[in-house]
């Protein structure tokens, strides 16, 4: 399943209970209110903007200015026109500069410049145009904005460090991004990255923040705020044990960027990585195709399996998923054992990974993610998750049948079940069809995947801190067999409503609690 960001945001009913990167209290879990809308935004830029005031921190470069950065006319709303307002925070450690030349506005992004060893500690704010006080919204405009940090990268002396110190509302890592978050997303335990690879000025953005290449995307952090019109932020450019303070780092920000939503389950509040059977070109790699022994693609060095390679990246390490059966795996059409998308001879179920199951019969399956090409499973931290959906849960109209899974490895935080599909009382982690179909309604593409027909179809969960998890498929009664439909978890782009509705359409358990 590609992670070009498909149907599973659906779940938003449960964000306000567990999503750490949204705000939120423990409520209803069937009620979404902390579920972010992002179709209106107070979308605010810098392009063509020079501050009229340039004295942050009262570093200079005008020294003569009140201690702010200021940059006039960044939005109008209703009519009211609003300045961005920059001041240094110094009740803790004094902002220093180690050239304050470059504390400006160039090529679209702000810029902050901080001496090596320093921190600055900043609030941002909206402004009414030339005023000092923070602007009050007056409620006739839905207050959302995005804010970005570009070029989070480090030298051979000196790392970066981006503490988000007011709580964030929805957070934006592209595919391949280069860190993750810590922290809790609270004030009282900030949510904050540390860069993790070296840059060199060469690679900086030039061409405004929604021109980013693939590298640049991967070391900038997107942050949404609603109903807030300050916030904080602490930029340190931290030195390396036994270095010493040479030089400085700039930090570049603005506010909105062409970072896609693509960060995996973000309705969990742990820090997850993305997995796609299928590459951003919808093309599946499966390179054994052999579960249980029985093909459909057999040959005597096979071994019993489906691989479908290069299915994600690790801590810059690739990985193949690797699926095996459990002895007594009968098919009734083994040739359904395969990614199926127009380039395939055996179906039509575009980036889905699919296992076939003979009627009344089960299929116990072990999920393995290994390094590419090898049968080494990967090293998993205790914070690296991962989604996993089962699609498709319906049974045929035409017999007495269900299709059932079971997950036997107990998933990590929330399970969202979709409303056609039921909990069986009494098993643990255990799901039933309660609706009809015939194939012709499968999930073929990633948009199809948005449609909360599938939605009601699905079940996802997440597992944390290992690399190996295990799962039933069951038929129960029915003739012929059954296809299982599975992936990882995506979510929907940021561009699309996200519902108030959604609780009609999936619920949530958890996996302690039942419920």
């Amino acid at each position: 399943m590609s992670l070009c960001r498909a149907a599973l945001l659906a779940s938003n009913l449960a964000i306000a209970n567990v999503n750490a990167l949204q705000l939120g209290l423990a409520t209803d879990p069937n009620i979404p209110q902390n579920a972010m809308d992002t179709s209106d935004y107070v979308d605010w830029e810098l392009c063509d903007k020079v501050p009229t005031r340039s004295n942050l921190g009262g570093e200079g470069p005008n020294e003569d200015d009140p201690e702010e950065m200021r940059i006039p006319a960044v939005k109008t709303v209703n009519g009211q026109v609003l300045d961005l307002v920059v001041n240094a925070i110094e009740d803790e450690e004094p902002y220093s500069a180690n050239n304050v030349g470059n504390n400006k506005v160039q090529d679209c992004f702000g810029i902050t410049n901080v001496k090596s060893g320093g921190t600055a500690r900043l609030r941002f704010r909206f402004t009414k145009a030339g005023e000092d006080a923070t602007w009050v919204h007056d409620n006739t405009h839905k207050l959302q904005f995005k804010f970005t940090i570009f070029d989070v990268d480090e030298s051979k002396n000196v790392k970066e460090k981006v503490i988000f110190e007011t709580p964030v509302d929805h957070l934006y890592l592209a595919e391949g991004h280069e860190f993750h978050a810590k922290g809790n997303n609270t004030v009282e335990n900030p949510m904050y990255f540390e860069s993790s690879s070296r840059g060199n000025g060469a690679d900086n953005p030039r061409s405004g923040p929604n021109e980013l290449n693939e590298e640049q995307q991967s070391r900038a952090i997107t942050v949404a705020y609603e109903d807030k019109t300050e916030w904080y932020i602490t930029f340190k450019a931290v030195l390396r044990e036994g270095k010493k303070p040479k030089g400085g780092r700039n930090f570049m920000w603005s506010g909105g960027s062409d970072v896609p939503d693509a960060q995996a389950c973000i309705e969990w509040a742990e820090q997850t990585f993305p997995w796609a059977i299928c590459d951003k070109a919808g093309n599946s790699n499966v390179v054994t195709n052999n579960l249980g022994g029985l093909g459909p693609y057999k040959a005597d060095e096979d071994p019993p399996e489906i691989r479908y390679a290069t299915v994600a990246n690790l801590h810059g390490h690739s990985l193949d998923l690797v699926v095996k059966a459990d002895e007594g795996y009968q098919a009734y059409n083994v040739s359904r054992n395969t990614v199926i998308n127009e380039h395939s001879d055996a179906g039509i179920h575009g980036c889905f990974g699919a296992i076939n199951v003979k009627h009344e019969s089960k299929a116990t399956l072990t999920f393995t993610f290994v390094h590419t090409g090898t049968d080494e499973p990967a090293k998993f931290g205790d914070e690296d998750g991962f989604g996993f959906t089962v699609y498709d849960l319906d049974h045929n109209n035409n017999f007495d049948n269900e299709e059932r899974v079971r997950f036997i490895t107990k998933p990590h935080s929330w399970i969202y079940p979709g409303n056609e599909v039921e909990k069986i009382e009494g098993a643990d982690y255990y799901y039933k069809s309660l609706s009809t179909g015939d194939g012709t309604d499968n999930v073929l593409t990633k948009d199809d995947a948005r449609d909360w027909d599938q939605i009601r179809k699905s079940v996802r969960v997440m597992h944390q801190g290992t690399a190996s998890w295990r799962v039933e498929f069951d038929v129960k009664g029915g003739m012929n067999g059954r296809n299982f439909l599975f992936g990882g978890c995506l979510h929907l782009p940021e561009d699309v409503v996200l519902s108030n509705h959604a609780y009609k359409h999936v619920t949530a358990h958890h996996a302690d609690y039942g419920n």
